[in-house]
Formats: C-alpha cells, structure tokens, sequence
C-alpha cells in the first residue's frame, strides 16, 4: 500500500506540476491529500473487503472473522466501520495501540479496546449450517409474554449456576437446570396449545351469536325454525366452550409459571446459601410435580392442529 501511495503522490504531482518542497509549514497540500487518502483507505479496507468477501484476505487465510459479541452474527458494514475507524485512531498514537495488542493477548477473550468499545470480536470462522435453524413462531399476546417469562426463568437460573465452581453444589444444581429446562419446554407446548385455541376462537363472535339465536327463539314456531334454533345454540355452546377452554388454559398457565420463577428463586437461594439433601430433594420433586401440572393442562387443551 505504501508504494500504492507514493505512486499516486508522484502522478498527482506530475499532472498538477507542485514540487516538493521543505518548509516549516505541516506540508502540501498534495501530501496532506494523501495521507488522507491513506487513513481512508485504512478505514475502509476491513468493511469493504468483508462487506464483498465476506472476511480481509488475512482474516480469510487464518480462518478468522469479525462477529457481533452479543449473538456470535457477523458484524455489519456500519458496526465493521467504526471498529476500522477507531483501530486507525488507535495507531496512529502508536503506544496505545502496542499496549492493547500486548493486552489483548493476556485476555481470555481475546477482545481488544476497540472490539470492547464497538460490540465485537475475532472469532474462528464457523461452515454455514447446511440446513438453517427452523424459525421462532410468532405468538400473539398473551402466550409471547408466558413464554418469555418461562425462557427467563431457565436463563436466569443458568447465570446463577455459571459460576459455581465444579464439585457436588454444581452437580446438584445442573439437576435442577435440567428440571427447570424440561418445565420450559412444557409451558411452550402449553402456550403453542392456547394459540391455536385462541385461532379457533379468533371468528367466533359470541355476542352475535347469541342475538341470533334469540332473534330465532322468538320467531313464530314451525319444523325449520326449531331445527334452525337447535343448530344455533349448538354453535353457540360450542363456541363458549373454546373461549372458555382459551381463558382457562391462560390462567393455568400463568400460575404454572409464576410457579417456575418461584422455584427457580429458591434455586438461586440454594446456590449461595448452605442447604442439605432434603432442601434439593424437596426442589427437585417441586419441578417434577410443575411438570406433570403443565401436562395435564396440555392434555386439556386438546389435541394439536398444527
């Protein structure tokens, strides 16, 4: 790149006619212009070189490449930008950049200032899963929240555990993670159950229904108005029975996984406190019983449709 630079330092010299020359002033503006261009070119080479290659032909030859921290994604133009432009900074004092290399060698992580400072890292390249992760199903409200509310609870269990050092307490502990992660799957069976309900529910409209089937009753009688009449209040105690089968799994579920959060409160109590065989036993039989509950109202929900 160096001899990129001067290249074009010397043919924009040679077609503007402006001589080099040695003042006390920062420079010409020709060697301004270019060591701008430098810098940009600095800059710009990371994001666009991934931005069509998918890594810098460095990257690519080691394997590396540059991701989000939070999910493990890769990194966007905009988000691989600012990283360049802060890694040019950085070097160009010099000393700080010698630091931060030094000290991104010590870390664990392997994060320099910069991917600190910008939400990256540079991890190995991962091959492209030949079959893509099945998508997130939508949920309306309320069973998104529910659902939300049981992944929490599995999470927030999972960062108290984390950091038990290995040994009986941790062992003990993943057993309840292990509970705890069978009850969340429960509840988003539990919750796929309501939507469908809730779908099957979504064109019934209870308070026509019943105007109509009052509006039949109380026409003059013959054969085809009662027969009329019986089909309606038919409809209509079918229909009142899914809207209340929807409400009823609705509120079960939300005690079920305010249960959840409960245990998993206890858990975290567990974890940083002393206990004995029969606190763990008892938590242990309490998910196993939160479990079985969220069957049982799975079964009552009705088979599934989708």
């Amino acid at each position: 790149m160096t001899f990129v630079l001067v290249g074009i330092e010397a043919l924009v010299r040679a077609v503007t006619g402006v001589e080099a020359v040695e003042t006390d002033e920062s420079g010409d503006w020709v060697t301004t212009s270019v060591g701008l261009l430098a810098l940009l070119l600095l800059a710009a080479y990371d994001p666009l070189t991934s931005r069509f290659f998918g890594a810098t032909p460095g990257k690519r030859a080691l394997g590396r490449r540059v991701v989000r921290w939070s999910d493990d994604t890769p990194a966007g133009l905009l988000l691989l930008a600012g990283r360049s432009t802060l890694l040019v900074l950085e070097f160009l004092f010099l000393v700080p950049g010698v630091i931060d290399l030094r000290r991104t060698a010590q870390r664990p992580d392997g994060r320099s200032w910069v991917d600190r400072a910008t939400g990256t890292a540079v991890v190995n390249a991962k091959a492209a899963p030949t079959v893509p992760p099945p998508p997130t199903p939508w949920r309306p409200e309320p069973w998104a929240e529910l659902v939300r509310q049981a992944e929490g609870a599995r999470a927030r269990l999972a960062r108290t555990v984390a950091p038990v050092p290995a040994g009986p307490l941790h062992d003990r502990l993943q057993e309840i993670v292990t509970r705890v992660a069978a009850c969340e799957a429960e509840c988003v069976r539990v919750a796929d159950r309501g939507v469908q309900l809730a779908h099957a529910t979504a064109g019934s409209d209870i308070a026509s229904l019943r105007a109509r089937a009052k509006q039949v009753v109380a026409a003059p009688s013959d054969a085809t108005s009662t027969s009329l009449a019986e089909a309606y209040a038919r409809e209509l105690a079918s229909a009142e029975r899914l809207v209340a089968l929807v409400a009823l799994t609705e509120r079960k579920l939300r005690q079920l996984v305010a249960e959840l959060n409960s245990a998993v409160n206890t858990a975290t109590e567990v974890a940083w406190s002393p206990s004995n065989d029969q606190t763990f036993q008892a938590l242990l039989d309490q998910l196993d019983a939160l479990r079985a509950s969220l069957e049982i109202v799975e079964r009552e929900a009705g088979p599934t449709t989708i």
